[in-house]
């Protein structure tokens, strides 16, 4: 019978006991701890830094010399470990002072939706590594107003431990933490406050029949593709979040958690938390979430990406600064997030598993081919008029590539291929795989199949904006 490794014992105990016993054979077997090997800060993948000792970037994230060994074989069987100030929740719901930093064979890919996401890694270590420092400056003073903040650095250093355990091939653990659980989430939200910004544009998706719609503040306009011609109108209450399919649309809205707020000064009134609803575009009515939709959102706090479900639950991203990218793919099934270093990339919503990352925006894309605003294409063009792209998008094509369309540049699997003129608001990849741009003066599309691209079809914007305003007894369409 092969004897587990300390690795395989301590991600599969459970009880304070075997986490204990688990804990001890880390230390036994471990090359160094973290504790005492210096500080982590602003890694880069040209430099050497003291996390580990001297650091080199490896397919599969960051590796130490020192820790880990300087041959494949070494690097496969050894694993470091990082003593935390205070126990954090174990996976299991026991509580541990120990988490093993895995060797990079240990980081192995999962596959679901129909593609292979690692857990993340390097930036969750940095994470708990400096809440692990904070929390032992904030515990060494004993004023009261710090144990709010050791309990939230506590709860970032197991929610990073939960993540990384999620990756493990027997997918044993999940990356979701629950600190509140919430009731079940009604049918339909009830009415909301008034929107931050009525007059932008929160979403456009274009569907394999033919339609598509444009989401306002207050209502979705279904449209015909061809032509812009206006279907119907959908008045709805909430933040556009997605639209899977044709059927129904995803709705981000506030609504009642069950319990009083906990906010000084505010304990009388209830607490309320965002949820996701559906709505049907054929109808207008609210209906239950359909059991393949993907009732997940992103948000940022305090410059810390995290994912957030319908059941109460989050998880934290790999992005070590404020995201500069936020773009979910069509089908919901995945969500690019980029911060200004470039850390981050397309992540699974299902269990926030990266998929893959992309390499730095060009800074120069004189070289690019270029279609112009007009639909004129051309190889090479050393002078460009300047255009203003305020919009992302991504997807995944029926050949398993990724497409990206950023600051004017759209590519393949992070390679560019061409830069588009012209402005945009928003943008988005259709079904068909043709992307899809609007602005409050008209909206484009932009055939990708051939080896060119080509301008399939211009309209004009204003139409949309003036029916989705119109009285509600004019939305009869």
């Amino acid at each position: 019978m092969t004897t587990p490794s300390p690795l395989d014992r301590y991600f599969s105990a459970t009880g304070h006991a075997g986490v204990a016993e688990a804990e001890a054979a880390i230390r036994s077997g471990s090359s160094g701890s973290l504790a005492n090997a210096g500080t982590i800060y602003a890694l880069s993948p040209t430099r050497s830094d003291r996390w580990f000792g001297p650091m080199r970037r490896v397919p599969g994230g960051l590796c130490s010399e020192a820790l880990f060994g300087d041959l494949p074989e070494a690097q496969r069987e050894r694993f470091a470990h990082i003593a935390l100030a205070r126990p954090v929740p174990h996976p299991s719901g026991a509580l541990t002072r120990v988490v093993p930093v895995l060797p990079l064979a240990e980081r192995r890919p999962v596959h679901a939706d129909g593609v292979y996401a690692s857990s993340a890694c390097d930036l969750l270590y940095q994470a708990m590594f400096r809440a692990h420092r904070i929390i032992e400056l904030a515990a060494a003073d004993a004023a009261a107003d710090r144990a709010s903040l050791i309990t939230e650095l506590t709860d970032e250093v197991a929610s990073c431990l939960a993540a990384i355990a999620a990756g493990r091939a027997t997918r044993t653990w999940s990356a979701w933490r629950t600190r509140d659980p919430l009731p079940p989430c009604p049918i339909a939200p009830p009415p909301q406050p008034a929107p931050y910004e009525p007059a932008a544009i929160y979403g456009l998706r274009v569907f394999e029949d033919g339609t598509g719609l444009v989401a306002f503040a207050r209502s979705l306009v279904v449209f015909r593709a061809r032509d812009g011609k206006v279907l119907r109108i959908v008045p709805c209450a909430g933040e556009y979040l997605a639209a899977p399919t044709a059927a129904c649309a995803l709705v981000k809205a506030w609504a009642p958690a069950g319990r009083m707020t906990q906010i000084p000064g505010y304990e009388d009134r209830p607490e309320e938390r965002q949820r996701v609803f559906a709505l049907e575009l054929a109808r207008g009515r609210w209906i239950e979430l359909p059991t393949d939709a993907t009732s997940v959102w992103f948000d940022e706090q305090l410059e810390v990406a995290f994912l957030h479900n319908n059941a109460g639950s989050s998880q934290r991203l790999e992005v070590s600064d404020y995201p500069v990218v936020n773009e979910s793919s069509p089908d919901h099934r995945f969500i690019w997030v980029e911060d200004k270093h470039g850390d981050g990339g397309v992540f699974r919503l299902r269990d926030g598993g990266l998929v893959t990352a992309f390499p730095q925006q060009l800074d120069d894309t004189s070289a690019l081919p270029y279609l112009d605003d007009a639909g004129r294409y051309a190889a090479k063009r050393a002078r460009r008029p300047r255009s203003k792209h305020a919009s992302a998008a991504i997807a995944r094509s029926e050949r398993g590539r990724w497409l990206t369309f950023r600051d004017g540049v759209v590519a393949e699997d992070g390679q560019p291929r061409f830069e588009l003129g012209g402005n945009s608001e928003i943008a988005t990849f259709a079904d068909d795989g043709s992307l899809w741009l609007a602005d409050r003066r008209e909206v484009r599309c932009i055939e990708l199949a051939g080896t060119t691209p080509k301008l399939r079809c211009r309209w004009a914007f204003p139409p949309l904006r003036a029916a989705a305003s119109a009285p509600a007894r004019r939305r009869r369409i």
